[in-house]
């Protein structure tokens, strides 16, 4: 169960989402509010309103040791990363986002967004590897990669992306590694030598563009023909192979933790890269993106590594991965 962070808000939190959130779905009167929790590890919640049948999201970003002011900061930031995506379209539609609803600092820096219908990615993924359903799975991965591709392609620049931010993450991963104890001296100068050849190569020009920030299969949901992405706090401008490279790092882990084979993932992978390039229609997107998702799919899965409740064992397979992933591409 998610921390309980709604304890002593009751009847605040009531009157705000019948006076300030219900009212923008439906007129009230508005009868009793039923509370469900959607995330193990974050304090999410399902908020639905049984006489008209209303539902609401709050995701609430104070708790623990997070204090007020840092919690309203990335409250905020979610919320405007809503907004931009909303002014581009993006609240409606077959590839969108959960409209925001409101955010409220006072009660413990509560998000409040539409439900996104349907199952999410790892329900189907879920089902291709224990229920050979890899049909379903891959028009999934095709739908979701549509949806970064009008993200991407709605948001480029003509300021060209670099190396700067990805090799920063890539500090502090190796730092968080180490303190976690996952990764030997050995392992990290094998990873920052073959990471310094990606520093000194010249990838194809690619503009900046909007990115998810968070691509992983938790985060889109899809409802017939309906792709729907949520938790946006890590949005912002980057190289497209941040979503792409991270995004295919989670395939590759989840058939490797459940399905044990290290190479199940790779028809998903490339499906999800080629609809991306050809939803996109530029000539040399396939380059652009095949030069550099290498780099970008080891941090995908270094950041998978950072992970305590995956066994040790695991996380050095991961790591390893993310090694053969910088030195020999794809």
């Amino acid at each position: 169960m998610p921390p309980m962070v709604l304890k002593g808000l009751g009847k605040a939190l009531e009157e705000y989402l019948k006076e300030e959130i219900f009212p923008l779905l439906a007129p009230g009167p508005y009868g009793p509010i039923e509370v469900k929790p959607l995330a193990k590890e974050k304090p999410v919640y399902l908020f639905r309103e049984k006489r008209g049948n209303l539902e609401v999201v709050g995701k609430f970003f104070q708790w623990g040791e997070i204090d007020a002011t840092t919690a309203t900061r990335r409250m905020e930031r979610e919320y405007q990363n809503l907004l931009t995506l909303v002014r581009l379209g993006m609240d409606r539609g077959k590839y969108r986002v959960s409209r925001p609803l409101g955010r409220n600092p006072r009660l413990r820096g509560g998000l409040f967004t539409e439900k996104a219908l349907g199952k999410d990615l790892d329900h189907y993924l879920e089902k291709a590897i224990l229920q050979g359903k890899e049909k379903e799975f891959k028009k999934k991965v095709k739908a979701l990669a549509r949806w970064l591709a009008r993200l991407h392609g709605k948001t480029e620049k003509k300021e060209p992306s670099h190396l700067l931010l990805a090799q920063q993450y890539l500090e502090k991963l190796l730092a968080s590694l180490k303190q976690g104890e996952a990764l030997d001296p050995k392992m990290e100068f094998s990873i920052r030598k073959h990471a310094g050849r990606w520093r000194q190569c010249r990838p194809p020009e690619d503009g900046k563009v909007l990115v998810h920030g968070d691509a992983t299969p938790t985060n889109f949901f899809f409802f017939g023909d309906t792709v729907t992405a949520i938790d946006l706090e890590r949005t912002k401008e980057a190289d497209r192979c941040w979503d792409l490279g991270f995004m295919a790092a989670e395939l590759k882990h989840y058939y490797l933790w459940k399905g044990g084979h290290r190479w199940q993932a790779e028809p998903f992978i490339r499906s999800l890269l080629k609809t991306y390039c050809r939803t996109l229609e530029t000539a040399d997107m396939w380059i652009r993106v095949t030069k550099k998702l290498p780099f970008y799919m080891a941090l995908g899965l270094l950041r998978i590594a950072r992970n305590p409740w995956l066994h040790e064992e695991y996380r050095e397979t991961i790591i390893r991965e993310a090694k053969e992933c910088l030195k020999y591409g794809l």
